[in-house]
């Protein structure tokens, strides 16, 4: 029944006809594919899955690149290349409605190639940040810092950390050692999971782990 009622939602909002690839005009929530539940892209698909971070950690799709709802619009600009065609997974119909605005407001909606809500809990996984551990022997794991050049070096947070800045990381993942896990920060815990999600799959069978919003415990403020 619960099935039934989500799969209802879903069809007021989408429509199963394809978008027009010639077309570069905002389309319709009704012209987008709607992929059934727990749809699974053929290999080499770009997903941007916006659930939570503490959901998708738990369970994810192969390959799945985690853009949170928050900043969904411009990080998406940020992240993938205007004409590559994407989908879009979320948790509920409402948050999968609420993403699609969001990449209709920065142009993105023609590359939407369909759209799918994901519960399931047997996808690939992602360790939790343990604080504890990581502060006994931080020189146990190798730190990358995903902010921009200029925030890592006014503000560096760890000694020796690899600062590949966000939009660069999946062309540069090569450049970090594999010897240690590997923690992901940003500033605030947005870009790290962005980060950590493009790792986990550049860096098959490493273990990735965002340090996530923890990191404001290890940030200096700087005096005005």
């Amino acid at each position: 029944m619960k099935k039934l009622l989500i799969l209802t939602a879903l069809a007021g909002m989408f429509g199963n006809a394809a978008i027009a690839q010639d077309e570069r005009l905002a389309p319709s929530k009704k012209d987008i594919p709607l992929m059934e539940e727990n749809y699974n892209p053929e290999g080499g698909a770009v997903i941007i899955d916006g659930r939570p971070q503490a959901k998708f950690k738990e369970s994810h799709l192969p390959g799945a690149i985690n853009i949170q709802e928050a900043k969904f619009g411009e990080f998406l600009k940020k992240m993938v290349d205007p004409d590559t065609e994407f989908f879009v997974v979320a948790d509920n119909p409402e948050r999968l409605s609420h993403l699609v605005d969001h990449a209709d407001s920065v142009g993105y909606g023609p590359s939407i190639k369909g759209v799918f809500v994901y519960n399931r809990m047997d996808g690939e996984k992602m360790q939790q940040f343990d604080k504890a551990e990581f502060d006994q022997n931080p020189e146990a794991f190798t730190v990358v810092d995903v902010r921009g050049e200029d925030e890592h070096e006014d503000n560096p947070v760890f000694e020796h950390s690899v600062n590949i800045p966000l939009p660069e990381l999946a062309e540069r993942a090569g450049e970090i050692p594999t010897d240690k896990p590997i923690v992901v920060h940003c500033g605030t815990g947005y870009r790290s999971a962005i980060g950590a999600s493009i790792l986990h799959h550049e860096l098959e069978g490493e273990k990735i782990i965002d340090m996530g919003d923890q990191i404001k415990g290890y940030l200096v403020k700087k005096d005005d």
